[in-house]
């Protein structure tokens, strides 16, 4: 990561969370980049950024306000491989880096191809409130159905029309039954277990 500022320290904080290993190169950082550095979770230089610095790069963010800077690692880092995000501009990018959602078990993605990050923050923030905790019930609960079924029910067409036969129920339904239940009507009668919906 080239840069130690707040958008640094989101990507940062991104890295982490994926386990990567991380370097910072910056001749300054904010508090919690230096703190993260001095807890050694990450590799903290503090200098500005030179091509040599990028070699053993696998993903390179960039995170700096200078134009200067963030073309020399493009271009560096284009003559041996390595993939390149520069912050705010999309035109330098190899890739891009989507807005992600995590709540428990439902992980979701929003991009705009780079070019409209408010836009992708303003969709985040609204899919945040439609995620409530039945929805996460939700998914906890048919986890575990799914995983019984699979465990018990060998016929792969059966399985099938089970887990059709459950996406048909509504999530205040399952949220309602709970799991308990549901494993039960899967054990009692495989082949008319949800003939109500």
């Amino acid at each position: 990561v080239i840069g130690g500022g707040k958008v640094a320290e989101r990507k940062v904080a991104m890295l982490l969370e994926s386990g990567a290993h991380v370097t910072v190169i910056s001749p300054a950082a904010t508090k919690t980049l230096r703190e993260l550095a001095r807890l050694k979770k990450i590799t903290f230089i503090n200098r500005t950024c030179t091509r040599n610095d990028i070699t053993d790069a696998a993903l390179i963010f960039t995170c700096t306000d200078n134009t200067r800077v963030n073309k020399e690692v493009k271009i560096g880092a284009a003559l041996k491989g390595i993939p390149v995000n520069v912050a705010d501009d999309p035109q330098l990018c190899d890739f891009i880096v989507p807005s992600i959602i995590r709540k428990d078990d439902i992980i979701i993605a929003l991009s705009t191809s780079g070019q409209l990050p408010f836009v992708s923050k303003q969709l985040r923030e609204k899919l945040e409130t439609l995620l409530t905790d039945d929805y996460l019930d939700y998914v906890r609960i048919l986890s575990q159905v799914r995983r019984h079924v699979l465990k018990t029910t060998e016929n792969k067409s059966e399985r099938e029309r089970i887990m059709k036969k459950i996406a048909r129920m509504t999530v205040q339904e399952i949220v309602a039954n709970g799991v308990g239940p549901l494993l039960k009507m899967v054990k009692q009668n495989r082949k008319a277990v949800f003939n109500h919906t």
